[in-house]
């Protein structure tokens, strides 16, 4: 107890309960091991407990822990995981109603915000939220780049508009 090998042990658990998508029993393995191991897969193993979290709808708790692998990513000790989180903190913003926080993290690392929000957008919609897609375009709109930009959003809001059978949307 209390051995480095206790404490891998845990962590090791708690991949095999996240792979079995068994998140609330992997949720505390990993916090008791994340306690303990700073190596350099800190990063992705916090990326999986931010995940854990999210799966269970503690999306603040699941914000907080990315953001925490995104500064961790910086420093070269550890796996750089920023691509994903960059990725995956706009999906969790978005999915807890939270999109102005996202444009507000893509503003602050210099992104793309557009881009990023038509991607997270097409995530959402291969989840079936596609209240939050529709949303998440709107936003995307008031941050388009370009003239092609505009066409690929609102050719994703025909789409959208299109599989809900919204004719007044799609029409506008």
């Amino acid at each position: 107890k209390g051995t480095e090998i206790n404490y891998k042990s845990k962590l090791a658990l708690a991949e095999i309960f996240y792979n079995k998508q068994k998140y609330s029993k992997a949720i505390p393995l990993y916090e008791q091991a994340l306690k303990r191991i700073n190596d350099q897969w800190l990063t992705k193993d916090t990326y999986n407990l931010a995940w854990c979290y999210f799966r269970i709808n503690r999306h603040q708790k699941a914000i907080v822990k990315l953001r925490k692998v995104y500064e961790l990513s910086k420093n070269s000790k550890y796996v750089n995981m920023a691509t994903q989180v960059e990725r995956d903190l706009a999906y969790f913003y978005t999915s807890a109603g939270k999109t102005s926080q996202a444009v507000s993290f893509y503003k602050k690392i210099g992104a793309d915000i557009s881009k990023n929000l038509i991607k997270v957008s097409k995530f959402l919609i291969t989840q079936a939220k596609f209240s939050a897609a529709e949303k998440t375009l709107q936003q995307a709109l008031k941050y388009k780049k370009n003239i092609e930009e505009e066409i690929v959003i609102h050719m994703e809001l025909l789409a959208l508009y299109e599989k809900f059978n919204n004719v007044k949307n799609h029409l506008r």
